[in-house]
């Protein structure tokens, strides 16, 4: 892409790291309707939203279906909508960092690999799945839960099943989905 499409350009080699786009949060989303003494929230039409939030939004769902390229350390790399997903949305069962109200995954190559690989096998018609041969705390789990969330997101009439070995790791996994869902 042109330089100007990627992010992170104008920052220094040594300061282009991930870092989640929260400019969302500077937008009203949502208003409070109350029926019957029961207050819900309910989602403000998008013909009230302000130009730059439409922006915002239409670029972002591009970036979830195609991706979108970064600047780290001076190199352009490109993530896939996958691993875009997994960085920028998905919400990790456990403890957050000290600050942070939930916890959220960090950039590791090994995760990038992962979602290439993702892609690679998901595009290859005689692709059935793959065996994940890894070592312990890489995060594959997570990465597969936020594979599964992304996936009922952009596409309808979708099944998606959780294989694991044992029913305790299926319900671990069918979890990581459950929160990854509910904290979007």
């Amino acid at each position: 892409p042109k330089l100007s499409e990627i992010r992170r350009t104008s920052k220094f080699a040594k300061d282009q790291v991930w870092e989640r786009d929260t400019s969302y949060e500077s937008w009203t989303w949502t208003y409070t309707v109350s029926e019957k003494g029961i207050e819900r929230e309910e989602l403000i039409p998008q013909e009230d939203w302000e130009p730059e939030q439409l922006e915002w939004y239409e670029a972002e769902v591009m970036r979830l279906h195609f991706g979108t390229w970064i600047m780290i350390n001076g190199l352009p790399v490109y993530l896939n909508k996958y691993c875009y997903f997994f960085l920028q949305w998905f919400v990790l069962l456990g403890q957050p960092a000290p600050g942070q109200t939930v916890s959220r995954p960090a950039f590791k190559d090994v995760c990038l690999e992962y979602f290439y690989f993702f892609e690679l096998c998901e595009g290859d018609r005689f692709c059935f799945g793959d065996i994940g041969i890894k070592g312990r705390r890489v995060g594959l789990s997570s990465m597969s839960a936020s594979i599964k969330v992304l996936i009922g997101i952009l596409e309808s009439n979708t099944l998606s099943g959780i294989v694991s070995k044992t029913g305790t790791d299926a319900q671990e996994m069918y979890f990581m989905v459950k929160n990854g869902i509910e904290n979007l």
